[in-house]
Formats: C-alpha cells, sequence, structure tokens
C-alpha cells in the first residue's frame, strides 16, 4: 500500500499537485478527486486512482499514527487499523 501511496504522490505532481505526508496536504484530495471526476477518464484509470488515492489517505494516516496497515482476509483488501 505504501507504493501505491507514493505513486499516488508521483502521478499528482505530474497533474501539478504537491501531495506530501504532512496531514495539511488532506484538503487538496477533495479538489483533486473533483477534478479527477470531471476529465472523464477510462475505467482503467478510475481503478488505479482509486487504488492510489485510497492508499495514500491509509498510508496518511498510518504514518501520521499509531495505526497500521492489516489485510483483512474476508474482505480480500488491505485496510488501516487502530490499535
Amino acid at each position: 500500500m505504501r507504493s501505491l501511496a507514493d505513486s499516488f504522490v508521483e502521478h499528482t505532481r505530474e497533474d501539478g499537485y504537491s501531495f506530501g505526508w504532512d496531514p495539511a496536504f488532506i484538503h487538496h484530495l477533495d479538489n483533486h478527486c473533483t477534478e479527477f471526476a470531471a476529465s472523464k477518464p477510462s475505467p482503467e484509470v478510475v481503478h488505479s486512482v482509486i487504488m492510489e488515492s485510497g492508499a495514500y489517505l491509509g498510508e496518511m494516516i498510518v504514518r501520521n499514527s499509531d495505526w497500521k496497515w492489516v489485510y483483512c482476509t474476508n474482505e480480500n483488501a488491505a485496510a488501516v487499523e487502530s490499535p
């Protein structure tokens, strides 16, 4: 998930955004999502951005708290878990 989150940061820089790991950057996520949705991307790109932006949000929580990434076998997905 960390790798996906880092990809999100890199890809959004190419689009003029400056995401980082300080929680102050979170407010940019809403603007990015609004602009992205308005661009009418292909389903493949939508899937990629959903995965990367979700990983970014989760990684932001992990890096700024004592929460951690876990794998939920019943959901077949990664999640952030509180201690």
